[in-house]
């Protein structure tokens, strides 16, 4: 049996701060064997003073660090993310696609990726390249993420060696490293 080419590590609706730890960790692992990545991974910056993190995404091609959130007050409620800020990592991960990588990681198959925006067309610019993407979804878009994926991908645990293994089988000099 062909190993699919895509997969999402799927966690808890309220642990996506424990996605984007795990992500990050891969990351590290990943880059320490040389192996070429496109995407982003999340990393959230706590403030005393605020309710909510701010969060950043790095892109994996460049190193870049590119605040996506928008802080709009302390009485604020709602959608803090900046959309234009995520479109520029997008744009940054998608060149990289186009150059060729080994891998693609998204940080998150979310509310845009299900809607076809976000990293969706990344996403299937790499698939159609034969690019392994590895990204992760929350339970509470299961649902789209099936939709989107069909009988076509793996859904991971959210457990290290799982994700680390996937990558490694998959990837596409992962008979180098």
């Amino acid at each position: 049996m062909m190993d699919k080419r895509l997969a999402a590590i799927v966690y808890p609706a309220t642990k996506g701060i424990l996605a984007d730890w795990l992500l990050v960790e891969v990351v590290n692992r990943l880059q320490g064997l040389r192996l070429q990545l496109a995407g982003a991974v999340q990393l959230n910056t706590h403030r005393d003073n605020r309710r909510r993190c701010d969060m950043f995404m790095r892109d994996l091609s460049s190193g870049e660090l590119v605040e996506i959130s928008e802080y709009r007050g302390p009485q604020a409620r709602g959608c803090r993310l900046d959309h234009r800020a995520l479109e520029d990592m997008v744009g940054l991960s998608k060149a990289a696609v186009d150059r060729g990588v080994d891998l693609l990681i998204v940080n998150r198959f979310g509310k845009r990726e299900a809607k076809g925006q976000g990293f969706r067309q990344t996403m299937d610019a790499a698939i159609t390249k034969g690019i392994p993407v590895l990204t992760t979804v929350g339970t509470d878009n299961l649902t789209h993420w099936r939709h989107y994926t069909a009988d076509f991908a793996e859904e991971l645990p959210v457990d290290l060696s799982s994700a680390m293994a996937w990558c490694l089988r998959t990837a596409r000099t992962a008979e180098n490293v």
